[in-house]
């Protein structure tokens, strides 16, 4: 029986897997290219795609926090100093997964049509589409692997990272038995705990201190949602940036909660967070500490990567608000940075149309020396927001 299980999966990858031919950018995809600047095959530069989840516009956190008018500054001052192209703009979705999910395809996946007549399946959406025999469905990855690119992903254990879905995206691609067992683990408790949740055994899991014990001798969700400070560990030491072209693909989990980081990026306590303040000052203080993280990577990808194409940007933005509806849209503000390394370039055809969608195909153009078709601007928010239930999603377009 395990040997006709193997078959029957052999089977399903010859014809699931699509051979690649190299993408004829002038003649294929006419209805993508708007205009070639620069077609030969050694203009391909490396792109880094970081994602900040619940990264606010610039714009919305000093409304929200109107103390933070020096922290702003001084950010503003590196972005003048390495000639970076900051935009603050309103994000697609509110969702992680359904923003992931659209910018890998370099469409707008759901709209207000598609979503009345479905109900999200996890397993057909990022992170859960990373796995080997699914990842090649996204549009993103089937032109980079077309053109040779190396796909390198780094991101937090939840909603999930290549350890747990695709080994072939890691940067350390030899790690341990036990450390691989470690990430499936945090993964798999995620999921139990979502059938265990209010049962005797999920009461038990907190009484019995297993969970406080397990956060601090052997998971440190500190560490593991600093996807910008793993990806700069990992790649420090003998990696050889020009062995590429690469996409990286990197989801920093913070500023969302949990917030776990001071404005100093030291581990902070949760318990401190006070939950009925309006604005969290753990946002703030996570906030602060993402704008070092960026700092920290701009200089870094300099120092090793010169001509390196890199946007930054929000998934999504907080949710702060007084009421549901408020806190919906307050979530479509984003943070959008860019570092082009490209004088053919130019972020001003992105205009008002910066979010996830066109943000990637703009840098995927940089990188390639291709000017790609933007596509028309477009933002959903939830009409059943205050349900709180992402996967019965029903979307409104208001732009």
């Amino acid at each position: 029986f395990y040997f006709f299980l193997v078959f029957l999966q052999l089977i399903f990858n010859v014809f699931y897997f699509k051979s690649y031919n190299k993408y004829d950018l002038d003649e294929k995809n006419k209805f993508f290219v708007e205009e070639v600047i620069n077609n030969s095959s050694d203009v391909k530069k490396n792109i880094y795609y970081v994602v900040v989840d619940a990264m606010t516009s610039i714009k919305e956190y000093k409304k929200y926090y109107p103390n933070s008018k020096n922290t702003i500054e001084d950010f503003e001052k590196f972005i003048e100093n390495y000639e970076l192209n900051y935009f603050d703009g309103l994000s697609a979705y509110s969702s992680t997964r359904i923003s992931f999910h659209s910018m890998l395809n370099l469409d707008y996946k759901f709209t207000s049509s598609s979503s009345s007549r479905q109900i999200l399946d996890y397993s057909k959406l990022y992170p859960e589409t990373m796995r080997e025999n699914s990842i090649n469905q996204y549009m993103l990855f089937d032109i980079l692997n077309s053109l040779d690119y190396k796909i390198l992903w780094e991101g937090p254990p939840f909603p999930g990272t290549c350890n747990q879905f695709n080994l072939n995206l890691c940067i350390e691609k030899d790690l341990s038995f036990l450390k691989n067992f470690f990430y499936k683990f945090v993964l798999n408790s995620y999921v139990l705990k979502t059938f265990l949740y209010n049962t005797p055994i999920d009461e038990l899991y907190y009484r019995l201190g297993i969970k406080e014990y397990f956060n601090k001798n052997i998971y440190s969700e500190y560490e593991e949602n600093d996807a910008i400070g793993k990806f700069i560990d990992k790649t420090k030491n003998n990696f050889d940036f020009s062995n590429g072209p690469y996409l990286f693909l990197i989801h920093h989990l913070s500023p969302h909660k949990p917030y776990l980081y001071n404005a100093d990026c030291s581990k902070r306590d949760t318990k401190n967070d006070d939950i009925n303040e309006l604005y969290h000052e753990g946002y703030n203080q996570a906030y602060q500490c993402v704008l070092k993280k960026i700092k920290k990577l701009i200089k870094y990808i300099n120092d090793n990567d010169e001509n390196g194409i890199i946007v930054i940007q929000g998934d999504h933005g907080a949710d702060f608000g007084f009421s549901a509806k408020d806190k919906e849209l307050n979530a479509l503000n984003a943070f959008n940075l860019f570092k082009l390394n490209n004088a053919s370039c130019k972020t001003s055809d992105l205009n008002d149309k910066v979010d996830m969608i066109n943000n990637a195909r703009f840098v995927l153009g940089c990188a390639l020396g291709i000017k790609l078709k933007l596509l028309e601007k477009r933002v959903y928010m939830r009409l059943n927001y205050e349900k709180n239930n992402e996967k019965n999603v029903r979307l409104l377009r208001i732009k």
